[in-house]
């Protein structure tokens, strides 16, 4: 967008159905999945390392703010993310919405279909949830055991993919080389074959030529026989 090309990892995974424009960046090991989509047109997307977000999510930004996320970050499926900042470890439940200017500190919790309004800070260590977003309560080990395995989970399963997606890369880039190559010979087939049309055209011009000649040379001999001077009989 703009003459701005998105940045992302050799080691990312960003899934072929997510549309990734603007200024974005995204850092090793995170993972875009499938139907997501980053604009960063007014303002910029960093992303950073070990990210998960997943089918569905739209990250967005505003004039004013930036959406930042954080390293080791987990967001649900379907959620909004628009021009906040998610801290570190953070974790979005599914269908959650973050609006302008909020922040979710380091290892906060917002519950799926919590609505973080405009400004507001969601305080590390807890969870908040419900429409507008407020505190529940501490974070129990319980939520900490989702947040330990899902963005290490979800790590593992991108670089699957990437693996997979790789794998069936280099069987395209194949294909293509063994398609160009069937071409180069087919064109070099076509180009022997005008070559050899061009010849006989050659070679037909100049037997054209040579008998147009022996034609010349017949006519100045019969305009120059014993018979030329002489005059047509009157009747």
């Amino acid at each position: 967008y703009n003459n701005i090309v998105s940045q992302i990892d050799a080691q990312a995974f960003v899934a072929e159905t997510a549309v990734v424009t603007g200024d974005v960046k995204i850092g090793a090991e995170s993972n875009i999945w499938y139907g997501c989509v980053m604009r960063g047109d007014v303002n910029k997307i960093r992303i950073g390392k070990g990210v998960n977000i997943q089918d569905g999510t739209i990250v967005h930004v505003s004039r004013l703010y930036a959406c930042i996320i954080e390293d080791y970050v987990s967001i649900g499926h379907m959620a909004l993310i628009h021009a906040c900042t998610l801290e570190q470890g953070c974790f979005v439940g599914m269908k959650a919405c973050i609006m302008d200017g909020a922040v979710v500190e380091k290892g906060a919790f917002v519950a799926a279909g919590a609505l973080v309004t405009p400004g507001k800070r969601v305080p590390a260590g807890e969870l908040w949830a419900g429409q507008p977003a407020r505190f529940v309560r501490k974070i129990s080990e319980k939520d900490q055991a989702i947040l330990d395995y899902t963005q290490p989970n979800y790590v593992k399963l991108g670089q699957t993919y990437l693996a997979v997606e790789g794998e069936g890369l280099s069987q395209r880039i194949q294909n293509l080389e063994e398609m160009l190559a069937h071409k180069d010979s087919e064109t070099q087939d076509l180009s022997d074959m005008v070559n050899q049309q061009w010849k006989r055209i050659e070679a037909m011009e100049n037997e054209l030529n040579r008998t147009k000649d022996r034609v010349i040379t017949l006519e100045d001999d019969v305009g120059q026989g014993p018979e030329a001077d002489q005059k047509p009989p009157h009747w």
